[in-house]
């Protein structure tokens, strides 16, 4: 699902008139550094986060693309700075989209975390590049 130093691992679609076909994410890596933040905090978050903020940017990025920030899981920082609003269990991100889920047969898919990841959202490059992950309480 990222993308490292030109090397694609998966590609996001996006659904739209004018906007890209495909999009990809992009993991940021800091040019003075080298390192990528948000590739570290999510090869370093529990099994959990990870799997929430992986099901995320492949439910609900995917099909919304830049019109995230017309929903309650994204919002325009400005100056090209994007932030994807993660308050969910990993039940809910994986019925996303679903008029009438059934519930989470394990409770232990029903812990809501609050994750925001921040991105820079460029369709003119047909991508969507990572940049770093803030980590709060759930609800």
């Amino acid at each position: 699902m990222l993308r490292r130093s030109g090397k694609q691992i998966d590609s996001i679609l996006l659904m739209g008139d004018e906007r890209p076909t495909e999009w990809t994410i992009d993991a940021w890596v800091d040019p003075k550094t080298g390192k990528a933040p948000f590739e570290a905090w999510l090869t370093s978050a529990d099994q959990y986060d990870q799997a929430i903020a992986i099901m995320v940017l492949e439910k609900v990025v995917q099909p919304l693309g830049m019109d995230i920030c017309s929903t309650e899981w994204g919002k325009a920082l400005g100056g090209g700075l994007y932030e994807i609003r993660i308050r969910t269990s990993l039940h809910g991100a994986e019925t996303w989209g679903e008029t009438d889920p059934n519930p989470a047969e394990d409770p232990n898919r029903n812990r809501t975390v609050l994750l925001r990841i921040f991105t820079d959202l460029s369709w003119l490059q047909d991508r969507v590049v990572v940049q770093r992950v803030r980590q709060g309480q759930g609800s």
